[in-house]
């Protein structure tokens, strides 16, 4: 029964993961992945997993915390993630990918934003999807690649973004997010402009 609900907080907890991952809006994928790293945090403590509960934990504050905040907070996560780590010794050195993959993505987390941020947490899901599948958690490892494809998927939109300001949708202009079918006008004319000089 416990395996049962644990599995449940999983599905649960993977399906909000890969909508907020999905989402190119930094700022948004941060509150929306720190609501679905509630349901992680009961799973991982249900599969006997408790250095990966605990950095998920406080991944919920981490997460809210980023999307307000840059600079400096990140230390005092990581500490956090090193001494969870070092106080729960490990049977095997795979479980300290959940605290290296948390010190790593609490730096991007608060310093970094847009693609570079976005390509160094799909790195991190890497090391997730491993540790899954080691620890022989498969809800972890098959969300992961879930959210593998998620972030991929979001990387796309930000590199082919059809905003007309550097940034792409995260920083879309005014214009553009209020007056109906701007972009598509715009699309329209960069294309007559293409086709007009190549004559």
């Amino acid at each position: 029964m416990e395996l049962l609900f644990a599995n449940m907080l999983g599905v649960i907890g993977s399906a909000i993961h890969i909508y907020a991952l999905s989402n190119t809006c930094d700022a948004r994928m941060k509150k929306v992945t720190a609501f679905s790293s509630v349901f992680f945090a009961g799973y991982f403590f249900l599969l006997n997993l408790p250095i990966a509960g605990f950095c998920t934990l406080v991944t919920i504050a981490r997460y809210y915390l980023a999307a307000n905040k840059t600079g400096w907070y990140w230390i005092p996560f990581s500490l956090f993630y090193i001494a969870v780590a070092a106080a729960i010794p490990p049977d095997d050195w795979i479980h300290l990918y959940p605290a290296i993959s948390s010190v790593i993505g609490t730096y991007a987390l608060f310093n970094m934003r847009g693609l570079p941020f976005r390509i160094l947490m799909i790195s991190m899901t890497f090391l997730w999807i491993l540790y899954g599948i080691y620890s022989e958690a498969y809800i972890v490892a098959v969300k992961e690649a879930l959210l593998f494809a998620a972030s991929a998927y979001a990387i796309y939109k930000l590199l082919y973004s059809h905003s007309i300001v550097p940034g792409g949708l995260e920083v879309m202009s005014y214009v553009t997010r209020l007056m109906p079918r701007t972009s598509l006008m715009m699309r329209v004319a960069t294309r007559e402009r293409k086709s007009i000089s190549k004559g």
